[in-house]
């Protein structure tokens, strides 16, 4: 967010909105909960920054009216391919595209924020490779060096140009411990041939979780799945996985979320559901 505000005031038209999407979630520092479009995020940390606005997934309509309320004042739109927080919705081709071309059209940047669903996790190296895109900056974090914190920021060569020395820094940035893990991950990552195991693997889960009862529909991409259910029982479910060893998670309260490890089998996927049977029958 700071390189897109950078980069318009030194190479566009200097604005400094940023739309986000509603549901979205970006993080916890005070700039990125204002980013997150998500009110019961916000209420105990009011007030908050100023400088975004907030439009539907997948409207195109309301996309395209906000560019033009906004004008010169947007520098960038930020999106999740599919949004986590929210329980598991993808973006559409078509609302992804739109993105980028609206982005581009009015001289802002297009953002793509992969700290959940990169690193091969959807099936893929970066979940906006699904989309036919290429974002001008992206967000990385959390599988980048398996488990070792660290984040980074990646942009085109273009757009990173904006940044001089000084104008940002950080007191842990570049450490050697962050960058070797890194290293070790993404290595093991291609030598070990995860996305071919990601794509297999979460189209199996997928297919199972379908099956189950109470199910309604299954969401997502790759290993990075929702399983929406009829009846408002998420809660009731995490907590009786826990009994029975399994570790699950319930964005709402009809929504389980599914973020296995990226080496998970067939075999684990088979305990997870005749478990859950157990629980939802």
């Amino acid at each position: 967010m700071k390189l897109a505000r950078v980069w318009s005031k030194r190479f566009s038209h200097g604005g400094n909105v940023i739309i986000t999407l509603e549901g979205s979630f970006h993080g916890r520092t005070m700039e990125t909960i204002a980013a997150t479009a998500q009110p019961v995020k916000q209420e105990l940390f009011t007030p908050l920054p100023e400088g975004f606005v907030h439009v539907p997934l997948n409207d195109i309509d309301a996309l395209e009216a906000v560019f033009e309320d906004y004008a010169q004042q947007v520098c960038a739109i930020m999106i999740e391919p599919i949004q986590g927080e929210s329980g598991v919705h993808p973006c559409t081709q078509e609302f992804v595209r739109a993105c980028e071309q609206l982005a581009h059209a009015h001289g802002a940047l297009l953002i793509a924020d992969e700290v959940q669903t990169g690193i091969c996790r959807t099936g893929r190296p970066f979940a906006f490779q699904h989309f036919g895109v290429q974002p001008d900056i992206v967000a990385i974090a959390k599988g980048v060096a398996g488990g070792f914190p660290m984040g980074a920021c990646a942009a085109r060569e273009e757009v990173a140009a904006a940044f001089q020395p000084g104008d940002h820094g950080s007191t842990f940035g570049g450490s050697n411990l962050a960058m070797v893990a890194a290293h070790a991950t993404l290595h093991a990552l291609q030598d070990e041939h995860i996305v071919q195991n990601v794509v297999e693997v979460g189209a199996y889960l997928a297919e199972r979780l379908a099956q189950l009862p109470h199910v309604t529909e299954v969401r997502g991409l790759g290993l990075m799945l929702g399983a929406e259910l009829d009846e408002a029982i998420a809660p009731d479910v995490v907590a009786a996985g826990l009994e029975a060893g399994l570790v699950l998670n319930a964005p709402k309260s009809t929504t389980l979320r599914f973020l296995p490890p990226l080496i998970c089998t067939k075999e684990d996927v088979d305990v997870l559901i005749e478990k859950l049977t157990d629980i939802l029958s």
